[in-house]
């Protein structure tokens, strides 16, 4: 009987702590942007970092993101988001709102966002659907490494309650293998 509800209660937590996509929410991206992870990697002293939020439903979202970089290899010269997994190199999906391209800038933040009205007519969804199966990246170009700089893959952080639900059915489930092997 102890297995049973061991399951039951494993399955209640994780479908109560598992966002669904269907209805509006919201979803946090975070993550380091560097030369290593270019395709094929480079070497670059450029350092950099993202925070981005999901808002919305599949039809009717918002992604906004905040770029930070620095010690770009001489001048800034195209920064956008491309659509790829990591690993593999993609097409530009969206340039990144105000960014200092040709100005010689080599470090600071660009803020911005990617809406769902930007997107090709019935693309929303696939879109919003790949945000959350991160399968797209920034990429920071320079006039030293045209082909890119700096990249980050835009991938989910786990939310707060994810992290806590998931300890406790992790230790839940470490209570009942301890009480089945002292049977």
């Amino acid at each position: 009987m102890k297995p049973l509800w061991a399951v039951a209660a494993f399955s209640t937590a994780l479908t109560a702590l598992t966002p669904v996509a269907a209805n509006a929410a919201t979803f946090n991206f975070a993550g380091s942007l560097s030369g290593s992870q270019e395709v094929p990697p480079i070497d670059s002293p450029a350092t950099g970092f993202f925070e981005g939020t999901l808002n919305g439903d599949p039809d009717n979202w918002t992604f906004n993101y905040k770029v930070t970089f620095a010690d770009i290899s001489q001048s800034l010269i195209l920064a956008h988001i491309h659509r790829g997994n990591r690993g593999e190199n993609g097409p530009v999906v969206h340039n990144l709102d105000n960014a200092p391209l040709n100005q010689g800038v080599t470090s600071g933040t660009i803020v911005g966002d990617w809406t769902s009205a930007e997107v090709p007519a019935g693309a929303s969804a696939a879109v919003f659907n790949r945000l959350l199966d991160n399968g797209y990246y920034f990429n920071l170009h320079s006039t030293v490494f045209r082909g890119g700089e700096l990249r980050g893959q835009i991938e989910r952080t786990p939310e707060p309650a994810t992290v806590v639900g998931l300890a406790l059915v992790s230790g839940m489930l470490l209570r009942l293998r301890r009480s089945t092997v002292d049977s």
